[in-house]
């Protein structure tokens, strides 16, 4: 009976340790500092964790008053069909959009899926959500996690703030000098 316990327990561990394979699909830099009004790039990638997909669509999500999107630009050795790639459609008027990419013949493996360029319109801290793909589209069959970014963006670039902060001194001096020689 001890046996057939421990074939049991076996099997269900396989089982479970087989389904926790899933695709993850991230975002990188995951964490970056840019100033209002310049470009947020962030590259996209996915790992199959050794498990062969046919591929999938998830949602990318962002606060829209604090970014617009610009574009998406599939990395041009992304190893599927072209074909059975997944734009944003339209106009990206919301704060989410679908993007994916697919294969018939399947493919497994890491590689890099394309840059999502986004500009930066308000001061603060935000954060880049991927997620389950919204209505219309199919997820990945085996299961996906999602890994996002965050993005600081500071009112005042630091190179523009330290050359402000210079030129006060400079001109503190210049001010101290007249003074002196006058």
């Amino acid at each position: 009976m001890k046996q057939v316990t421990t074939y049991i327990m076996t099997a269900l561990l396989m089982i479970v340790a087989v389904n926790a394979k899933a695709v993850v699909i991230s975002v990188s830099p995951s964490i970056q500092t840019v100033p209002v009004n310049s470009e947020v790039l962030l590259d996209v990638f996915y790992d199959t964790e050794g498990i062969n997909t046919v591929g999938g669509v998830f949602s990318v999500n962002f606060d829209n008053n604090a970014f617009d999107f610009v574009n998406v630009e599939f990395d041009s050795n992304l190893s599927d069909d072209s074909a059975f790639r997944v734009f944003p459609t339209g106009a990206v008027n919301g704060n989410a959009f679908n993007l994916g990419f697919a294969s018939f013949s399947g493919f497994d493996g890491a590689a890099k899926v394309g840059t999502l360029t986004f500009l930066a319109q308000q001061e603060g801290i935000f954060n880049f959500f991927l997620d389950n793909p919204l209505p219309g589209h199919d997820a990945f069959p085996e299961g996906a996690s999602y890994i996002g970014a965050q993005v600081q963006v500071n009112a005042v670039p630091l190179p523009a703030a330290s050359w402000l902060l210079l030129s006060s001194f400079v001109s503190l001096v210049a001010v101290g000098r007249r003074r002196h020689i006058g």
